[in-house]
Parts: structure tokens; sequence; C-alpha cells
């Protein structure tokens, strides 16, 4: 059986990273002109690699930056997959607060967390589901 590559590329510059907004799960938050250009390139770069699918979560973002690597790779369908969801920061979504983003990582976590987000931990213990069985990772290396 052949090895199956996995490409994975984050979504191009959207609003709210220009807006200094925390839109991690944030549904609606389109990609800027820079954002289309990014993933439009990225797919260029990937034009010869024999890419056969994309896959991509229901945020806009994501939606939209595959879409343009799809075009740029010839592939017709995106598959939509909830499972790659980045995990919600529960009521600090959508805050524009400069504390909120200064946060050392430790902190932002235990504030995401009291705001009913999904720790990491439980981000990870999706991965088998859409990846479709891919072999288990040590939760340090995932």
């Amino acid at each position: 059986m052949a090895a199956t590559t996995v490409l994975v590329v984050r979504h191009g510059q959207s609003e709210g990273n220009v807006s200094n907004r925390l839109s991690s799960a944030a549904p609606g938050t389109p990609l800027t002109d820079l954002g289309r250009e990014q993933a439009a390139r990225t797919g260029a770069a990937l034009a010869d690699r024999g890419v056969t699918a994309v896959w991509a979560s229901p945020l806009l973002r994501a939606q939209q930056t595959a879409r343009l690597v799809a075009d740029a790779v010839g592939v017709a369908d995106v598959a939509t997959l909830d499972g790659v969801r980045e995990f919600g920061l529960g009521t600090l979504e959508g805050a524009e607060s400069d504390e909120a983003w200064a946060e050392p990582g430790r902190r932002l976590r235990a504030l995401a967390r009291r705001a009913g987000s999904r720790s990491a931990r439980a981000v990870r213990s999706r991965r088998p589901r859409w990846c479709g069985g891919c072999p288990p990772r040590s939760s340090t290396s995932w």
C-alpha cells in the first residue's frame, strides 16, 4: 500500500488577525485581500505536489483558503471536516483586548478554560477521528 502524505496549511490572514480580535472559533471571519493572496500563492506552490484532496474546517477563513488552494491544484471539491475546527475561547471569543493577547500561554489557556473553552487535550483527542485513524502520537508532539 502506498503511503499517504498529508500537508497541513494554516488559513491566510483573516480580518480577525488584523483587528486584534480573539476569533479562534468565530465562524464568519473572512480572509483579507492579503489572506486571499497568501492562499493563492500556497496553492501555486503545491500545484506540482500531486494533491488529490483538500479538507478544511467549517470556519469561513479555512473554507476560503481551502477553495483557493483547491482551485490552484485542480481539486474540484473541498471536504468540510468539523473535527479540525479550532478550539473555541468561550467568552473570550471576539474580545479585542491587548491584555488578552499579552497573556503568557499558560495564563491564556487558564483564562480560556474558565471562559468555557475546550482544552488542547480535548482538541488532540479528536485527531484520530478526523484523520481516518492516523496512529496516535504523544500529547507532547501533537
